[in-house]
């Protein structure tokens, strides 16, 4: 990437990997963010996105498919086997694309990849829900009844 200084941002371009559980099958504000991305890459010349998810039939430009294929017994560490997944899937990307950044669209499944993946290539996590983020009894007994619920 050109970082001279008198290079205005917009023109340089990022490459940018955005990891999301959800793209195709629901409308909520979780999934608008890389269908907007990748609008803005299509009308911006220079910036490229590449998503990476679970959430698509199949295949397609700028978008890999992965699948969640575990037994029905490891669902309760669903949080880790994604971080898995995703780690897996980024590392075969980075054989043949660069990335400026790895953008993680639920940031607790970003956790493996930015702990192995070079410091050179920025990954970040999003937070959607910051009611999630207070501790309450309420949270508590959501996360308890997640993991009990399988």
């Amino acid at each position: 990437m050109n970082t001279d200084s008198n290079e205005n941002p917009s023109k340089i371009g990022q490459k940018i990997l955005v990891c999301t559980n959800f793209l195709d099958s629901t409308i909520n504000g979780i999934c608008h963010f890389p269908r907007f991305l990748l609008r803005y890459a299509a009308e911006n010349e220079g910036h490229h996105v590449h998503i990476i998810t679970y959430d698509v039939p199949e295949n397609r430009e700028n978008v890999t498919k992965i699948v969640f294929d575990y037994p029905r017994f490891l669902h309760p560490f669903t949080d880790f086997l994604v971080n898995i997944d995703y780690l897996k899937a980024v590392r075969q990307h980075l054989k043949t694309h660069e990335v400026d950044v790895v953008i993680f669209n639920t940031g607790v499944t970003g956790i493996l990849t930015r702990l192995i993946l070079p410091k050179k290539i920025k990954v970040l996590g999003l937070i959607h829900d910051d009611d999630s983020l207070k501790p309450s009894r309420k949270n508590a007994l959501t996360y308890r009844k997640y993991i009990y619920g399988y």
